[in-house]
């Protein structure tokens, strides 16, 4: 049984508390103790590639906001208090991190954002604010106390310094002190203000939800990189007297039209980059060579491999899929791969299991076609196999 239902059922917690309100698991990880230390942290900061902030709270009551990468020499001038520093995608820098996703396995992986990871002072926190995602708030070593509003959309927005979006003081639904091992869950949406209490660590699991402008914006990404050929262009109707600057008709009726014309594919294509697209940039370095898929693939074809054959996804894989039509969409850190619906089970059980075995060795015809399908996969660096 998951940690976090012992005395919460997980139905009960969908259909009352998730995406509506805040709900607090207290002990839900009694044993849990930090991934890393507060300095492990603090060097994840000085690095190039790495999203990290470092927000104070100076005693005039103002705010300062350094962003990553960190000097060194920084944190030997901070005072004992009122600040905090946030380190994002944590769990794809530092993978034992990732553990801390298998207490929330019952939310589908292509849901996940990442996990931020923050220290603080006491009296340090970013103010009151809103995201709009839902967020799993894990409290490490220290106390930290919480409070959290009820789910809304209308907020007076302030800004006490230009990178930092806070909201005006809200009434608290849920006013804690968090002790190690407890866990906040947060809705999209709804204030909260989380200021240490002591030195703490407090890891944030959070997991995105698409908008409706993010999905037009890649929809539209997709149709622009097509082909001029594949693109329909606008025709006059009629141009004959005509003497006026003013757009016709005919125009909004085509511009319907287009919109009308995009397709289911187009859609869930969009959609499946946006959710697998992976919070940090980084190119994959394949774990196979390419005279080792090919040598592999010969032998498929030459009916030579005697042991066998398995598959397994690379460690940070963001992925999901969908079944269309006669073809399985196989979505990849932002990329679509397409597999017939023929080799729709094996590729469910890779997915789902992170892993799938051949152990009948004698390959037919369409089996190395579903092996040359898969190398694609390899070649980019998301698979690798074991023989």
């Amino acid at each position: 049984m998951n940690q976090l239902f012992k005395t919460l059922s997980q139905e009960t917690f969908f259909e009352q508390y998730w995406q509506r309100r805040p709900y607090l698991f207290r002990q839900a990880l009694p044993d849990f103790s930090d991934y890393l230390t507060p300095e492990e942290l603090a060097g994840l900061a000085l690095e190039e590639e790495v999203d990290s902030r470092l927000i104070t709270r100076e005693s005039n009551g103002a705010w300062s906001l350094q962003h990553g990468p960190l000097e060194p020499s920084i944190f030997s001038q901070l005072s004992e208090s009122d600040w905090t520093l946030l380190v994002q995608s944590v769990d794809s820098l530092l993978p034992d991190t990732a553990q801390l996703l298998q207490h929330f396995s019952f939310i589908p992986g292509w849901r996940l954002d990442d996990i931020m990871v923050s220290y603080a002072t006491p009296g340090g926190g970013v103010g009151p604010h809103i995201d709009q995602y839902d967020v799993f708030l894990v409290q490490g070593s220290g106390q930290r106390r919480w409070q959290v509003g009820t789910p809304q959309h209308d907020y007076e927005f302030r800004y006490p310094h230009p990178e930092i979006k806070q909201i005006a003081p809200f009434q608290a639904l849920i006013d804690e002190v968090l002790q190690p091992g407890d866990v906040l869950y947060v809705p999209p949406n709804t204030p909260h203000d989380g200021v240490a209490v002591t030195p703490c660590m407090t890891y944030s699991v959070g997991f995105r939800a698409p908008s409706e402008a993010l999905l037009v914006q890649q929809l539209l990404s997709n149709l622009a990189a097509q082909a001029d050929h594949q693109s329909n262009l606008y025709q006059d109707q009629s141009l004959s007297g005509a003497s006026t600057q003013a757009l016709p008709p005919s125009a909004l009726s085509w511009a319907k039209n287009a919109l009308a014309g995009i397709t289911d594919r187009q859609l869930i294509s969009a959609f499946g980059e946006i959710v697998t697209e992976p919070k940090m940039e980084f190119e994959p370095e394949p774990i196979q060579s390419a005279e080792s898929i090919t040598a592999l693939l010969a032998k498929l074809e030459q009916g030579k491999l005697e042991a066998p054959l398995s598959f397994h996804l690379a460690a940070n894989c963001r992925f999901t899929y969908f079944q269309h039509e006669a073809q399985l969409l196989v979505f990849i850190n932002g990329k679509v791969y397409e597999f017939s619906i023929t080799y729709a089970e094996p590729i469910k059980k890779l997915l789902e299991n992170r892993n799938y075995c051949i152990e009948n060795v004698n390959i037919s015809l369409q089996d190395i076609e579903f092996v040359n399908r898969i190398a694609n996969l390899i070649k980019d660096g998301w698979v690798f196999f074991k023989h």
